[in-house]
Parts: C-alpha cells; sequence; structure tokens
C-alpha cells in the first residue's frame, strides 16, 4: 500500500498503553497515528475485558520500597526506572479524573503484602468496578472504555488504523 503521511508520533497497538500513549502524545501536541491489528469495535485486547484495575501510590517512597522488594537481589528495573515508574504512579489517579473518569475509587489490595511499602502500593477503579464479584474477576472494561471516548474526542490529532498490524519499522 502506497500512502503519503507524516505523523510526529507512531503508536502500535489500541489497548490501555496504546491508548494511554496516544492521548498523552495528543495533548502535548503531537500528530499521532495509532495502528491496530484487531477490526473496528474489536480493538483493545486483554485491555478491554480485564479487570480494569490502575495502579497508584499513596506514598511514593514506601512505594519505591515495595517495587525494590519485589525486585529481591535482581539488578532490573534500576532504581531510576523505579523512580519513573512511580512518578507516573503518582499521576496516575490524577490523570484518569482529568479524562472524565467517573467515580475513581482506591481499594486496598496487594499482591504481596508482607513485603515493606506494600501498602502504599494502591489500585484503584472507576465508575464503581472493583473488577471482583462473588462469580468472576472480570471487568466491566469501564477504565478502557474512558480511554478509547478520549483518543475518540481527540480525533483531529490521533488518527486511528484499524486492521493495520505493525510488521516493521521502516
Amino acid at each position: 500500500i502506497e500512502w503519503a503521511a507524516e505523523f510526529d508520533v507512531v503508536v502500535v497497538g489500541f489497548g490501555a498503553a496504546g491508548a494511554s500513549t496516544a492521548i498523552t502524545a495528543a495533548q502535548e501536541g503531537a500528530k499521532v497515528l495509532l495502528l491496530e491489528k484487531a477490526p473496528e469495535g474489536e480493538a483493545g485486547g486483554n485491555s478491554a475485558i480485564c479487570m480494569q484495575w490502575i495502579c497508584g501510590t499513596k506514598d511514593a517512597e514506601a512505594t519505591k520500597e515495595y517495587i525494590k522488594a519485589l525486585r529481591g537481589d535482581f539488578v532490573t528495573p534500576s532504581d531510576e526506572m523505579i523512580d519513573v515508574y512511580v512518578a507516573g504512579l503518582e499521576e496516575n489517579f490524577a490523570w484518569f479524573e482529568s479524562l472524565g473518569a467517573p467515580n475513581p475509587q482506591y481499594f486496598d489490595y496487594c499482591e504481596f503484602p508482607e513485603l515493606p511499602g506494600a501498602d502504599s502500593f494502591t489500585p484503584f477503579t472507576v465508575d464503581g468496578n472493583t473488577g471482583m464479584s462473588d462469580t468472576s474477576f472480570g471487568g466491566n472494561g469501564a477504565a478502557y472504555k474512558i480511554l478509547k471516548t478520549n483518543v475518540e474526542k481527540l480525533s483531529e490529532q490521533i488518527e486511528v488504523w484499524y486492521e493495520a498490524p505493525a510488521t516493521h519499522l521502516i
């Protein structure tokens, strides 16, 4: 296929990470191409059906301690990368609120509560969805729907190509 187009940013995949990247780049003024291998209406992969938990923190220093405890004796991720990661966690709740997330709520859950700093690593959900019920661990897609809606709102800056798997970069 021959085409002539210019974009500042190309994002591969329209899951939560790809949508978040496209939104952030567009909010910073970039013209974005978002490539998705699935047909329109079927995008999102696991992000559209998972529990919709979003990582957050109420205490950055304690969360760094927790992640370092998870890392154990390994050298990756580096301390510098952990700092970047936790800085992002600190922004997630307010960022989802800025996207119009209804009813974001922290809830108490930690996979390894015995580790130092565990109580600071706090997930949150939107729209009252905890992703947990008596019958399943499935989510209602609330967080992904917010991301997808915001990509659509930025359609002048984000162009989405469905059924467009990225196979190589030039």
